[in-house]
C-alpha cells in the first residue's frame, strides 16, 4: 500500500462523513471505487483465501456493506479511514473463513449412509411375482401375439425387425403388439397387479 497524503485522507474522511450524515450515494460510490480493488488485493493475499477471486469479491462486498451501515460509527480521533476500512475487511475475512470452516466440517447423513444398488427383499419378491404373472399371462394370450411381445421385450427387437424376421407386414406386428398388451394388461388387472 502506498502512503496516503493528507489531502487524500481528508477526502476519504469527507466521503465517509457524507455517507454517515446523509447516506450520500455519490460519496459511497467514491469510497467503493477507491477501496474495492485494494480490499480485493488485500483479500487475495490473505491466509485462507488462497487466491480465490470469488471469496475475495465476497469480502469486498461484505466490507463495503459494513462501511455503508457503520459509517456513523467512524471516529477520526481513533484511526484514519484506511485503518478503519481495513480493520473491517480483516474482520469480514475472518468471519467468512469461520463460516466456511464450520460448513466444511459438517458431515451429512449421505456421507455415511450407503444405499445398496441391489433392491431390497420386498422389491425383489414383488419383481419376481410380477415376472411370474407376466409369463403366465403370455401363456394365456394368442401365441402369435405372445411371440411378438417376447421378441420385442425379451430379445430387444424393433417392430420392423420382427416384421422382416417373420416376413409379415409391419402393420400386422403393430396390431399384434397392441392387442397382446391390452390382453396382458387385463389379465394382470384381474390378479390386481
Amino acid at each position: 500500500m502506498k502512503v496516503m497524503d493528507m489531502a487524500e485522507a481528508q477526502q476519504l474522511a469527507g466521503w465517509l462523513d457524507a455517507v454517515a450524515a446523509d447516506q450520500d450515494k455519490a460519496a459511497f460510490k467514491q469510497l467503493f471505487d477507491h477501496y474495492s480493488g485494494r480490499i480485493k488485493a488485500f483479500a487475495m493475499k490473505s491466509p485462507g483465501v488462497s487466491g480465490s477471486a470469488t471469496l475475495a469479491e465476497e469480502i469486498v462486498q461484505e466490507t463495503m456493506i459494513k462501511v455503508w451501515n457503520k459509517a456513523s460509527l467512524y471516529d477520526r480521533s481513533k484511526a484514519n479511514v484506511d485503518a478503519w476500512v481495513y480493520t473491517i475487511a480483516r474482520n469480514v475475512r475472518i468471519d467468512i473463513q469461520r463460516r466456511n470452516n464450520k460448513h466444511d466440517n459438517c458431515i451429512e447423513v449421505d456421507d455415511i449412509w450407503q444405499e445398496s444398488d441391489e433392491p431390497g427383499p420386498l422389491v425383489q419378491l414383488r419383481q419376481r411375482q410380477l415376472a411370474d404373472n407376466i409369463r403366465a399371462g403370455l401363456e394365456q394370450i394368442n401365441p402369435e401375439q405372445a411371440l411378438v411381445l417376447k421378441k420385442m421385450y425379451l430379445e430387444g427387437k424393433s417392430q420392423r425387425e420382427i416384421a422382416e424376421e417373420f416376413n409379415i407386414p409391419l402393420g400386422t406386428v403393430k396390431s399384434r403388439t397392441r392387442l397382446a398388451l391390452a390382453r396382458l394388461r387385463l389379465l394382470l388387472q384381474e390378479k390386481e397387479l
